[in-house]
């Protein structure tokens, strides 16, 4: 096998993945090309453009002194596909004043620069959403901010993206900021590819870093796997961290055995648990769920979605 054919390969299932749902990577690791990056403003790579298709800044919301300027200087600088204007945690009228803002330099300043721009929500998300919808209407591109981690289930997570989704249509490009890539999570957007469109995942890059990989079964608390260290050991991480990334784009396409997943999310999550988290992401009762409806059919569309296009290409 040419390099040229495993690229093509690597590229089909994330290609087919990115119907359902892309898959950025929150990157500093330009040593592996990937075509959606994420990474804060002022950091990683110098080079991190050129590793990506589609490059995405984030405001760097862990530090309250980067302000909206500097964030777009620098992604003008790197050409960035989406910029994100400052979001403050928890903050959802600040936030909204830091947008307004950043659209205000935008088109004072720079005319010749027309990126997507990501506004962010932040908890009450749909509320606030739902207040300012004249606002937010303006808008292609929105983000979902201040559900990283375990600070919420995945079913209020999935409650809280379609709360969104209701509003906004399904034309509206919706982005999960740093909610990762759990299992449970990949349950929800199997049994509704309209969704999402898009999340940030930090893990591919940072487990490796700290001596870890995956399985399937997003199990990282195994024994750290023994790594060498020295010159050029970013190439080593690289690999790896590619790698995952694959995995994780393949979990959401049809190509996995069905029979084999559906048999891991019962055993991982619990057959109750994946009832309530495909409940909540096609907006029905657990009741209208039947056990032998969930057992048969683990990627099963919401009742009047529409089926989103079919992409040749990225």
């Amino acid at each position: 096998m040419t390099y040229d054919t495993q690229f093509r390969h690597d590229m089909g299932i994330i290609r087919e993945a990115k119907q359902n749902c892309m898959l950025y990577s929150s990157s500093y690791n330009a040593r592996y090309y990937y075509p959606f990056k994420l990474h804060k403003a002022n950091g990683g790579w110098d080079s991190l453009e050129t590793s990506c298709l589609d490059l995405m800044i984030d405001s760097n919301i862990s530090d309250e002194e980067t302000e909206n300027k500097e964030i777009i200087e620098y992604a003008t600088d790197v050409r960035a596909n989406t910029i994100i204007p400052k979001d403050y945690l928890h903050q959802p009228e600040r936030t909204l004043n830091s947008t307004i803002e950043f659209q205000k330099i935008i088109d004072d300043n720079y005319s010749d620069f027309r990126p997507n721009i990501m506004p962010v929500l932040q908890e009450p998300h749909v509320e606030h959403l739902k207040e300012h919808q004249s606002f937010y209407k303006d808008y292609n591109y929105i983000a979902i901010g201040g559900i990283k981690g375990n600070s919420h289930t995945t079913e209020e997570k999935v409650d809280i993206i379609r709360g969104v989704r209701d509003i906004v249509g399904d034309n509206t490009h919706i982005h999960g900021f740093g909610i990762g890539c759990s299992l449970g999570l990949i349950k929800a957007i199997r049994s509704n590819p309209n969704l999402l469109d898009s999340l940030d995942m930090a893990s591919a890059e940072e487990m490796v870093k700290n001596g870890k990989v995956t399985d399937w079964k997003f199990n990282q608390q195994q024994p750290e796997i023994p790594m060498p260290y020295g010159e050029e050991k970013t190439t080593v991480n690289a690999g790896f961290s590619k790698s995952i990334l694959v995995m994780l784009n393949y979990m959401i396409t049809d190509r996995v055995n069905e029979s084999k997943l559906k048999t891991l999310f019962e055993e991982e999550l619990g057959l109750h648990k994946v009832m309530e988290i495909t409940a909540a992401a096609q907006d029905t009762e657990v009741n209208d769920i039947t056990i032998d409806e969930q057992r048969g059919n683990m990627n099963t569309v919401a009742p009047g979605s529409d089926e989103q296009e079919q992409l040749s290409q990225f």
